[in-house]
């Protein structure tokens, strides 16, 4: 289950305030970045609910990277297959060190 509807406003407040405190604008608050796959193993573990696979943060990583230096064309840009990013992910040991 969940914690109450009171703590978790409580921790996104807390969460609104350190990034307010390091300049973040407003408008960006919501963005989670690298904390997004730590965040969904969290949430996956409150609720019982298996962890996301490596190759997702794997597929996330290198699309943010294509997009980054490829702004113009990322959309045509091939990336690798879910199996080569598994394979890649298992490779190195984890999805961040895969998508590095």
């Amino acid at each position: 289950p969940l914690p109450p509807p009171e703590d978790m406003a409580a921790e996104a407040a807390a969460e609104a305030t350190v990034r307010r405190a390091m300049g973040w604008p407003e408008r960006y608050l919501h963005i989670q970045g690298d904390l997004q796959f730590e965040y969904n193993a969290r949430l996956a573990a409150a609720t019982g609910s298996p962890p996301p696979e490596p190759w997702r943060e794997a597929m996330y990583r290198l699309s943010s990277a294509n997009k980054r230096d490829f702004a113009d064309r990322y959309r045509d840009t091939p990336l690798p297959t879910i199996a080569e990013l598994q394979v890649l992910a298992t490779a190195t040991g984890s999805a961040a060190a895969a998508a590095a």
